[in-house]
């Protein structure tokens, strides 16, 4: 938030000293600082001194993902969506298809298709814009699938 406010800002993180028992902290040096008066937050000023300036470092990726800024998000033009069928299946995406038990989930993919397969001008009043494959792979308990799969 602080870059968000002062883009100039420097942000230091207070190095202390090695030497100090594990743990220390600021309430160790005020328990210091009252037991002795010529002992005035010493390790504080000295963990202030030796800070260490914070940069934020972003990896280009993570696995496929590449990774950006918001600045740099913000300032990306978005490549417009490639379609197979317009408007209900994009190219080169990953789509689900959710409904209730019964709802011809699985007939509606089937006949997706087929008009896929079968070079269809449309599928449900909705342009093929370019023929492809299209496999439809129910959600079934473990037993079913590897009957299925058994076919295959």
């Amino acid at each position: 938030k602080i870059k968000k406010i002062s883009k100039d800002t420097i942000i230091k993180i207070a190095k202390w000293n090695t030497d100090l028992k594990k743990g220390y902290d600021v309430g160790d040096d005020l328990i210091k600082t009252n037991k002795n008066k010529s002992y005035i937050f010493d390790e504080l000023d000295n963990a202030i001194i030796n800070a260490i300036e914070f940069k934020l470092t972003l990896p280009d990726k993570i696995g496929s993902f590449t990774i950006m800024t918001g600045t740099e998000a913000t300032h990306k033009e978005a490549r417009p969506t490639e379609w197979l069928i317009e408007n209900v299946l994009p190219k080169q995406f990953n789509s689900c298809l959710a409904g209730t038990t019964g709802a011809k989930k699985s007939m509606w993919a089937i006949q997706l298709s087929m008009a896929l397969a079968n070079g269809e001008k449309e599928f449900c009043g909705n342009k093929i814009i370019a023929p492809g494959c299209f496999f439809a792979v129910p959600l079934l308990p473990e037993k079913r699938l590897s009957a299925l799969l058994k076919n295959f």
